[in-house]
Protein backbone atom coordinates (compact mmCIF):
# COMPACT_ATOMS: atom_id res chain seq x y z
CA UNK A 1 0.00 0.00 0.00
CA UNK A 2 1.17 3.53 -1.35
CA UNK A 3 0.85 6.05 1.44
CA UNK A 4 0.05 9.66 0.54
CA UNK A 5 -0.23 12.57 3.00
CA UNK A 6 -2.14 15.55 1.56
CA UNK A 7 -2.17 18.62 3.01
CA UNK A 8 -3.76 21.61 2.45
CA UNK A 9 -6.30 23.72 3.78
CA UNK A 10 -9.14 20.92 4.69
CA UNK A 11 -11.85 20.41 7.09
CA UNK A 12 -13.55 23.97 6.50
CA UNK A 13 -16.02 23.05 4.06
CA UNK A 14 -14.64 25.88 1.64
CA UNK A 15 -15.32 24.42 -1.26
CA UNK A 16 -12.63 25.91 -3.45
CA UNK A 17 -10.21 24.02 -0.81
CA UNK A 18 -11.97 20.67 -1.09
CA UNK A 19 -12.75 20.60 -4.72
CA UNK A 20 -8.56 20.37 -4.34
CA UNK A 21 -8.45 17.79 -2.77
CA UNK A 22 -11.71 16.11 -4.34
CA UNK A 23 -9.84 15.97 -7.95
CA UNK A 24 -6.85 14.26 -5.91
CA UNK A 25 -8.32 11.86 -4.66
CA UNK A 26 -10.32 11.08 -8.35
CA UNK A 27 -6.86 10.85 -9.94
CA UNK A 28 -5.41 8.90 -7.36
CA UNK A 29 -7.94 5.95 -7.60
CA UNK A 30 -7.91 6.37 -11.07
CA UNK A 31 -3.78 4.88 -10.89
CA UNK A 32 -5.64 1.55 -8.29
CA UNK A 33 -6.63 0.92 -5.57
CA UNK A 34 -3.19 0.16 -3.46
CA UNK A 35 -2.27 3.83 -2.69
CA UNK A 36 -3.96 5.84 0.19
CA UNK A 37 -4.90 9.45 0.87
CA UNK A 38 -4.57 11.19 4.18
CA UNK A 39 -5.50 14.73 4.20
CA UNK A 40 -3.90 17.04 6.77
CA UNK A 41 -4.79 20.75 7.63
CA UNK A 42 -1.45 22.64 7.36
CA UNK A 43 -1.79 24.49 10.69
CA UNK A 44 0.88 23.28 12.90
CA UNK A 45 -0.79 21.74 15.01
CA UNK A 46 -2.16 19.65 12.59
CA UNK A 47 1.48 18.78 11.36
CA UNK A 48 2.73 18.30 14.32
CA UNK A 49 1.00 15.18 14.71
CA UNK A 50 1.82 13.33 11.65
CA UNK A 51 5.00 11.49 11.18
CA UNK A 52 6.62 11.71 8.22
CA UNK A 53 8.47 8.51 8.48
CA UNK A 54 4.68 6.62 8.26
CA UNK A 55 4.12 7.81 4.53
CA UNK A 56 5.92 7.44 1.52
CA UNK A 57 4.60 10.56 -0.17
CA UNK A 58 3.87 14.26 0.72
CA UNK A 59 1.96 16.32 -1.14
CA UNK A 60 1.42 20.18 -0.57
CA UNK A 61 -1.61 20.51 -2.25
CA UNK A 62 -3.29 23.57 -3.71
CA UNK A 63 -3.93 26.75 -2.41
CA UNK A 64 -2.09 29.40 -1.03
CA UNK A 65 0.30 27.65 0.89
CA UNK A 66 2.98 28.86 0.35
CA UNK A 67 2.22 32.30 1.74
CA UNK A 68 4.52 33.66 4.14
CA UNK A 69 7.43 31.69 3.03
CA UNK A 70 9.52 35.14 1.93
CA UNK A 71 9.01 35.75 6.27
CA UNK A 72 8.76 32.39 8.32
CA UNK A 73 6.76 29.25 7.59
CA UNK A 74 6.08 26.27 10.04
CA UNK A 75 5.32 24.13 6.55
CA UNK A 76 8.91 24.58 5.05
CA UNK A 77 10.98 24.22 7.65
CA UNK A 78 8.70 20.77 8.61
CA UNK A 79 9.12 19.69 5.02
CA UNK A 80 12.96 20.22 5.34
CA UNK A 81 13.06 18.19 8.03
CA UNK A 82 10.85 15.39 6.61
CA UNK A 83 13.11 15.38 3.53
CA UNK A 84 15.81 14.79 6.12
CA UNK A 85 14.22 12.11 7.02
CA UNK A 86 13.97 10.36 3.84
CA UNK A 87 10.27 11.60 2.92
CA UNK A 88 9.53 12.52 -0.74
CA UNK A 89 7.70 15.72 -1.48
CA UNK A 90 5.68 17.20 -4.30
CA UNK A 91 4.72 20.29 -4.34
CA UNK A 92 1.01 20.45 -6.60
CA UNK A 93 0.16 23.48 -7.92
CA UNK A 94 0.36 26.03 -4.24
CA UNK A 95 0.66 29.87 -4.62
CA UNK A 96 1.68 32.78 -2.77
CA UNK A 97 -0.79 35.14 -1.54
CA UNK A 98 -0.93 38.02 1.50
CA UNK A 99 1.88 40.00 -0.57
CA UNK A 100 1.18 43.93 -0.24
CA UNK A 101 -0.09 45.83 -3.30
CA UNK A 102 3.62 47.70 -3.64
CA UNK A 103 4.81 44.18 -4.24
CA UNK A 104 1.94 43.17 -6.55
CA UNK A 105 2.26 46.55 -8.54
CA UNK A 106 6.03 45.79 -8.92
CA UNK A 107 5.42 42.26 -10.28
CA UNK A 108 3.10 43.51 -12.63
CA UNK A 109 5.36 45.75 -14.26
CA UNK A 110 7.76 42.62 -14.53
CA UNK A 111 10.05 44.90 -11.82
CA UNK A 112 11.20 43.17 -8.58
CA UNK A 113 8.66 43.27 -5.41
CA UNK A 114 9.88 45.31 -2.71
CA UNK A 115 9.72 42.25 -0.32
CA UNK A 116 11.70 41.80 2.40
CA UNK A 117 13.01 38.23 2.45
CA UNK A 118 14.38 37.11 5.14
CA UNK A 119 17.82 35.10 4.33
CA UNK A 120 16.81 32.02 6.23
CA UNK A 121 13.78 31.45 4.92
CA UNK A 122 15.18 31.84 1.43
CA UNK A 123 17.40 28.97 2.48
CA UNK A 124 14.80 27.20 3.30
CA UNK A 125 12.74 27.34 0.57
CA UNK A 126 15.00 26.54 -2.04
CA UNK A 127 16.78 23.68 0.15
CA UNK A 128 13.08 22.30 0.04
CA UNK A 129 12.36 22.63 -3.42
CA UNK A 130 15.40 21.58 -4.67
CA UNK A 131 14.59 18.02 -3.14
CA UNK A 132 11.50 17.86 -3.89
CA UNK A 133 10.15 15.00 -6.50
CA UNK A 134 8.03 17.43 -8.69
CA UNK A 135 7.00 21.32 -8.12
CA UNK A 136 4.39 23.22 -9.91
CA UNK A 137 3.53 26.40 -8.54
CA UNK A 138 -0.20 28.50 -9.55
CA UNK A 139 0.51 31.09 -11.49
CA UNK A 140 3.70 33.28 -12.75
CA UNK A 141 3.44 35.54 -10.02
CA UNK A 142 4.58 33.28 -7.64
CA UNK A 143 6.97 31.90 -9.76
CA UNK A 144 8.46 35.31 -9.96
CA UNK A 145 8.43 35.47 -6.25
CA UNK A 146 10.15 32.30 -5.98
CA UNK A 147 12.69 33.95 -8.65
CA UNK A 148 13.48 36.80 -6.33
CA UNK A 149 14.22 34.41 -3.63
CA UNK A 150 16.86 32.37 -5.64
CA UNK A 151 14.79 29.53 -7.09
CA UNK A 152 15.33 29.57 -10.83
CA UNK A 153 13.34 27.23 -13.10
CA UNK A 154 9.76 26.56 -11.33
CA UNK A 155 7.18 25.43 -13.79
CA UNK A 156 3.84 27.05 -13.85
CA UNK A 157 1.27 23.96 -13.39
CA UNK A 158 -1.61 26.39 -12.91
CA UNK A 159 -4.23 25.14 -9.92
CA UNK A 160 -5.28 21.64 -9.07
CA UNK A 161 -8.70 23.13 -10.21
CA UNK A 162 -7.74 22.69 -13.48
CA UNK A 163 -8.41 18.73 -13.23
CA UNK A 164 -12.07 19.88 -13.11
CA UNK A 165 -14.04 18.72 -16.07
CA UNK A 166 -15.15 21.25 -18.99
CA UNK A 167 -19.22 21.51 -19.09
CA UNK A 168 -18.44 20.87 -22.91
CA UNK A 169 -17.33 17.21 -22.19
CA UNK A 170 -19.73 16.72 -19.06
CA UNK A 171 -22.55 14.52 -19.63
CA UNK A 172 -25.72 16.70 -18.91
CA UNK A 173 -28.94 16.51 -19.56
CA UNK A 174 -29.95 19.49 -22.49
CA UNK A 175 -30.40 22.52 -21.28
CA UNK A 176 -32.58 25.11 -22.75
CA UNK A 177 -31.66 27.64 -24.80
CA UNK A 178 -31.15 31.30 -22.88
CA UNK A 179 -34.00 33.33 -22.77
CA UNK A 180 -32.97 35.64 -20.45
CA UNK A 181 -29.46 36.75 -19.97
CA UNK A 182 -27.87 35.84 -16.54
CA UNK A 183 -24.89 37.19 -14.21
CA UNK A 184 -23.49 35.07 -12.25
CA UNK A 185 -22.73 36.63 -8.86
CA UNK A 186 -20.36 34.91 -6.18
CA UNK A 187 -20.00 37.13 -2.84
CA UNK A 188 -18.80 36.74 0.90
CA UNK A 189 -16.31 37.93 3.04
CA UNK A 190 -12.27 37.79 3.91
CA UNK A 191 -12.70 39.98 7.18
CA UNK A 192 -11.56 43.01 5.26
CA UNK A 193 -8.09 41.02 4.30
CA UNK A 194 -8.27 42.90 0.87
CA UNK A 195 -7.02 45.20 -1.19
CA UNK A 196 -8.33 48.06 0.50
CA UNK A 197 -9.07 46.79 3.63
CA UNK A 198 -12.95 48.06 3.02
CA UNK A 199 -15.51 45.36 1.60
CA UNK A 200 -18.39 47.30 2.60
CA UNK A 201 -17.59 49.98 0.02
CA UNK A 202 -16.73 47.36 -2.72
CA UNK A 203 -20.24 45.70 -1.46
CA UNK A 204 -22.60 49.30 -2.13
CA UNK A 205 -20.79 49.73 -5.00
CA UNK A 206 -22.00 46.49 -6.34
CA UNK A 207 -24.83 46.15 -5.31
CA UNK A 208 -25.77 49.65 -7.41
CA UNK A 209 -23.64 48.07 -10.48
CA UNK A 210 -26.32 45.08 -10.17
CA UNK A 211 -29.08 47.21 -9.73
CA UNK A 212 -28.19 48.90 -13.01
CA UNK A 213 -27.51 45.13 -14.75
CA UNK A 214 -31.20 44.43 -14.27
CA UNK A 215 -32.03 47.18 -15.67
CA UNK A 216 -30.29 46.26 -18.85
CA UNK A 217 -32.42 43.22 -18.86
CA UNK A 218 -30.35 40.31 -17.01
CA UNK A 219 -30.80 38.14 -13.99
CA UNK A 220 -28.65 38.10 -11.22
CA UNK A 221 -28.09 35.10 -9.82
CA UNK A 222 -26.54 34.75 -6.32
CA UNK A 223 -24.42 31.81 -4.98
CA UNK A 224 -21.79 30.72 -2.62
CA UNK A 225 -18.32 29.03 -2.06
CA UNK A 226 -18.30 28.91 1.28
CA UNK A 227 -21.10 28.60 3.91
CA UNK A 228 -19.35 31.69 6.23
CA UNK A 229 -19.99 33.58 2.83
CA UNK A 230 -23.45 33.09 3.20
CA UNK A 231 -24.28 36.07 5.36
CA UNK A 232 -22.37 38.83 3.47
CA UNK A 233 -23.86 37.47 0.46
CA UNK A 234 -27.18 37.53 1.33
CA UNK A 235 -26.72 40.96 2.90
CA UNK A 236 -25.91 42.01 -1.10
CA UNK A 237 -28.96 40.25 -2.31
CA UNK A 238 -31.27 42.43 0.35
CA UNK A 239 -29.21 45.00 -0.88
CA UNK A 240 -29.99 44.81 -4.63
CA UNK A 241 -33.76 43.86 -4.03
CA UNK A 242 -36.03 43.47 -7.28
CA UNK A 243 -38.60 40.95 -8.32
CA UNK A 244 -38.33 37.05 -8.24
CA UNK A 245 -37.95 36.76 -12.01
CA UNK A 246 -35.06 39.49 -12.36
CA UNK A 247 -32.93 37.61 -8.99
CA UNK A 248 -32.50 34.35 -7.97
CA UNK A 249 -30.95 33.89 -4.49
CA UNK A 250 -29.52 30.03 -4.02
CA UNK A 251 -28.30 29.42 -0.34
CA UNK A 252 -26.65 26.16 -1.06
CA UNK A 253 -22.56 25.90 -1.56
CA UNK A 254 -23.01 22.78 -4.12
CA UNK A 255 -20.57 20.46 -5.39
CA UNK A 256 -18.17 21.73 -8.31
CA UNK A 257 -19.56 19.60 -10.88
CA UNK A 258 -23.33 20.93 -10.09
CA UNK A 259 -22.30 24.68 -9.73
CA UNK A 260 -20.37 23.88 -13.32
CA UNK A 261 -23.83 22.85 -14.64
CA UNK A 262 -25.50 26.00 -13.06
CA UNK A 263 -23.31 28.51 -14.13
CA UNK A 264 -22.82 27.24 -17.90
CA UNK A 265 -25.61 29.07 -19.02
CA UNK A 266 -24.73 32.38 -17.50
CA UNK A 267 -23.72 35.29 -19.55
CA UNK A 268 -20.37 35.91 -17.34
CA UNK A 269 -19.99 35.80 -13.88
CA UNK A 270 -18.23 38.12 -10.71
CA UNK A 271 -16.80 36.94 -8.47
CA UNK A 272 -15.41 37.33 -4.77
CA UNK A 273 -14.10 34.06 -4.01
CA UNK A 274 -10.90 32.75 -6.02
CA UNK A 275 -12.22 29.48 -7.33
CA UNK A 276 -15.73 30.63 -8.56
CA UNK A 277 -13.26 32.06 -11.63
CA UNK A 278 -11.80 28.54 -12.11
CA UNK A 279 -15.24 27.08 -11.49
CA UNK A 280 -16.53 29.45 -14.44
CA UNK A 281 -13.76 28.88 -16.67
CA UNK A 282 -14.67 25.16 -16.36
CA UNK A 283 -18.14 25.93 -17.47
CA UNK A 284 -16.74 27.83 -20.04
CA UNK A 285 -18.66 31.29 -18.69
CA UNK A 286 -16.13 34.06 -19.10
CA UNK A 287 -16.09 36.07 -15.39
CA UNK A 288 -14.82 39.31 -14.11
CA UNK A 289 -12.49 38.53 -10.87
CA UNK A 290 -12.50 40.83 -7.84
CA UNK A 291 -9.04 41.08 -6.96
CA UNK A 292 -9.05 40.83 -3.46
CA UNK A 293 -5.98 39.20 -2.63
CA UNK A 294 -2.32 38.67 -5.02
CA UNK A 295 -3.78 34.98 -5.62
CA UNK A 296 -6.55 36.08 -7.77
CA UNK A 297 -3.97 38.16 -9.69
CA UNK A 298 -1.62 34.98 -9.83
CA UNK A 299 -4.49 32.85 -11.65
CA UNK A 300 -5.53 35.42 -14.13
CA UNK A 301 -2.06 36.01 -15.25
CA UNK A 302 -1.75 32.40 -15.46
CA UNK A 303 -4.42 32.29 -18.20
CA UNK A 304 -3.81 35.88 -19.85
CA UNK A 305 -6.89 37.42 -18.46
CA UNK A 306 -5.59 39.96 -16.01
CA UNK A 307 -7.38 42.41 -17.83
CA UNK A 308 -10.72 41.18 -16.64
CA UNK A 309 -9.93 41.54 -12.35
CA UNK A 310 -10.61 44.36 -10.55
CA UNK A 311 -8.65 45.48 -8.07
CA UNK A 312 -10.80 46.11 -4.08
CA UNK A 313 -9.53 49.43 -3.79
CA UNK A 314 -10.47 50.45 -7.24
CA UNK A 315 -12.05 53.77 -7.39
CA UNK A 316 -15.52 53.33 -8.74
CA UNK A 317 -15.16 50.06 -9.22
CA UNK A 318 -19.42 49.88 -9.89
CA UNK A 319 -18.47 51.31 -13.44
CA UNK A 320 -15.23 49.01 -14.58
CA UNK A 321 -17.67 46.55 -13.91
CA UNK A 322 -20.24 47.98 -16.37
CA UNK A 323 -17.41 48.20 -18.70
CA UNK A 324 -16.22 45.37 -18.65
CA UNK A 325 -19.44 43.26 -18.97
CA UNK A 326 -19.95 45.34 -22.05
CA UNK A 327 -15.98 43.84 -23.19
CA UNK A 328 -17.19 40.44 -22.36
CA UNK A 329 -20.22 40.83 -24.39
CA UNK A 330 -18.36 42.01 -27.15
CA UNK A 331 -15.72 39.63 -26.94
CA UNK A 332 -17.65 36.50 -25.51
CA UNK A 333 -16.12 34.12 -28.00
CA UNK A 334 -12.65 34.55 -28.08
CA UNK A 335 -12.68 34.59 -24.41
CA UNK A 336 -14.10 31.08 -24.23
CA UNK A 337 -12.07 29.82 -26.02
CA UNK A 338 -8.78 31.31 -24.33
CA UNK A 339 -10.36 29.64 -21.39
CA UNK A 340 -10.87 26.30 -23.03
CA UNK A 341 -7.29 26.68 -24.17
CA UNK A 342 -6.05 27.42 -20.67
CA UNK A 343 -8.09 24.99 -19.23
CA UNK A 344 -6.69 22.41 -21.63
CA UNK A 345 -3.00 23.45 -21.59
CA UNK A 346 -2.70 23.59 -17.24
CA UNK A 347 -4.78 20.23 -16.95
CA UNK A 348 -1.92 18.50 -18.89
CA UNK A 349 0.34 20.12 -16.67
CA UNK A 350 -1.24 19.44 -13.42
CA UNK A 351 -1.93 16.06 -14.30
CA UNK A 352 2.07 15.33 -14.67
CA UNK A 353 2.70 13.62 -11.39
CA UNK A 354 0.29 11.10 -12.49
CA UNK A 355 0.76 10.84 -16.07
CA UNK A 356 3.90 9.94 -15.43
CA UNK A 357 3.71 7.50 -12.01
CA UNK A 358 5.35 9.53 -9.59
CA UNK A 359 3.78 7.94 -7.05
CA UNK A 360 5.17 4.70 -8.16
CA UNK A 361 8.99 5.47 -7.96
Amino acid sequence: MVKILYIGWVGFNNLGDELMLDVFRQRVAQMGDHYRVKAVNVEPESLRRVNPQQVDYIVVGGGSLLSNIHTNSFLLGWLSQAQDLGAKVMIWGSGMDRIPATALASLREQREANLTISPQAAMTIKRVVDRCIWTGVRGPLTQALLYQMGIPRVKISGDPAFLLPEYAAMETPEQSPRTVKTIGVNWGTANNNVYGQNELRVENELAQTLKQFIRQGYHIYFYTMWDQDRASAKRLFDKVGGEANQVTWDSKVHHQNQLIQILAPFAFTINFKLHANYISLAAGVPFIALGYRFKVYDFAYSVGLQDYVLSMNTENIGESIIALGSKIEHNRQGLVTSMAQAHSKYGQIVDEPFRLRLFDR
